[in-house]
């Protein structure tokens, strides 16, 4: 088993102690300049006009359908222009639900609010004078449909009226911390080897800008010694010796070493500042203005610690040393559920599919001789490593999601590893399933 050094379990311990201090003091210490929040999970409205209980009560919900009420009424005109404007108003309503979704700010937000309000207000309208101009007997089915249009549309805006004129204080903060303390821990198996890594603190320095810190330890596949032979028989039987033929070569390498190297989120310590945001995705349909589901960028820059052998293939045989590592990676999130329809968050089936490209350098190559090569001999690492890492997560949010990842390409001399394993969050994790 790859021993961790004491090391880096003493600074994790006072990140997470640090974390903690700022989890009990966020809330109270933030400027409003970076106050969190996020778009109401639970009704706003604490008493709905008579006709609106079924209303959707979320902005971006009402975004989407009063799309479909635009859709509607560009059904039941007639003129080319009024269809013409009509098509304008949904584009527009499309949008406009992006940006409340994805707003950084409460400035932001507010906005996009005051901006939806007034659409659904021009919708109202023109659904209004849709009524008043079908007066004719033969117009009735018309007429009403309009009025069902208007009175939806009239639901809408009492929503959006009442989310437009809460304070600035009352908008609803993401989470009352701003750090999410052991946010998910994963057990996974592949390459003969068991991992078990951990999420210990995400800090959110906006919607969109966060730190994060990852632990990932490896527990080795071990050789047992055949009978009759003795664990340095056995150290000594497997030996590399300087004749070409038996030289050793990457795979070799301790399986933590490959794969805190392999991995974009591996280590036993790695430390990133990352920049998170959702694209807009008009292809996705209903869920291109749904904050928690869609297409989203995930970059990141930071360090990461790895425990490599300075003159040994093992981690146990020989001297080691904690080398720091320079990371970044930047990747694409397809995050969808299952059953579109479900009420409530907790739905089986959520899938979530990521591509990340990654890349590392070695802070101090002199670390270890697996950079610099012995005799002329190819270093078994190089200094700097490149990767393509695919993660796939079907998940029930909230608790739990099995994973299915891997690299599918990388520059090193290592073979690709694949693994599968079980997440387990404490408590609902938002938009990031399999999110690491």
């Amino acid at each position: 088993m790859a021993r961790p050094s004491v090391v880096i379990h003493v600074v994790l311990g006072l990140v997470l102690l640090a974390a903690s201090a700022a989890a009990q003091t966020g809330t109270a210490t933030q400027s409003p300049a970076v106050r969190l929040f996020s778009f109401p999970t639970e009704p706003t409205v604490e008493d709905p006009p008579p006709g609106c209980a079924l209303s959707p009560t979320l902005p971006w919900e009402i975004a989407r359908s009063a799309r479909q009420e635009a859709i509607l009424l560009k059904n039941l005109t007639e003129t080319e222009a009024d269809k013409e404007a009509l098509s304008g108003a949904a584009g527009r309503l499309h949008r406009l639900g992006y940006e409340v979704s994805v707003a950084a700010t409460e400035a932001a937000w507010r906005t996009a609010v005051v901006q939806l309000r007034s659409a659904v207000s021009d919708l109202m309208r023109r659904a209004e004078d849709g009524a008043k101009a079908s007066t004719a007997p033969s117009d009735s089915a018309i007429q009403q449909a309009h009025m069902g249009i208007q009175a939806r549309l009239s639901c809408f805006d009492s929503v959006l009226r009442k989310e437009a004129e809460k304070p600035t204080a009352s908008v609803r903060p993401t989470s009352q911390r701003a750090a999410s303390l052991l946010t998910a821990a994963t057990i996974a198996t592949g390459n003969g080897t068991r991992e078990v890594s951990a999420r210990p603190v995400d800090y959110f320095f906006s919607n969109n800008w966060r730190l994060y810190v990852r632990s990932t330890l490896v527990l080795d596949k071990r050789e047992e010694p055949a009978d009759g032979a003795s664990s340095a028989d056995t150290v000594a039987a497997t030996a590399p010796t300087d004749t070409a033929a038996e030289a050793p070569a990457a795979n070799d390498l301790a399986e933590s070493v490959k794969a805190a190297l392999l991995d974009p989120f591996g280590g036993p310590l790695n430390v990133a500042a990352g920049f998170h945001t959702k694209l807009f995705t008009p292809f996705l349909h209903g869920y291109a203005t749904d904050g928690a589901h869609g297409v989203f960028i995930d970059a990141r820059i930071g360090l990461r610690f790895i425990e490599l052998p300075e003159d040994s293939l093992t981690l146990v045989d020989g001297t080691t040393r904690v080398t720091p590592f320079y990371q970044g990676s930047a990747g694409l999130r397809l995050i969808l559920p299952v059953f579109k329809d479900s009420p409530g968050a907790d739905n089986p089936g959520g899938v979530e599919i990521a591509l990340t490209a990654a890349v590392t350098r070695v802070a101090t190559a002199d670390a270890s001789e697996l950079f610099t090569g012995k005799d002329g001999a190819d270093p078994l690492l190089k200094k700097t490593g490149g990767s393509v890492h695919l993660a796939i997560a079907i998940s029930l949010p909230g608790w739990a999601s099995l994973d299915i990842s891997g690299n599918v390409w990388s520059n090193s001399k290592f073979d690709r590893r694949f693994l599968i394993g079980l997440t387990l969050r404490p408590e609902q994790s938002g938009t990031e399933g399999a999110q690491r």
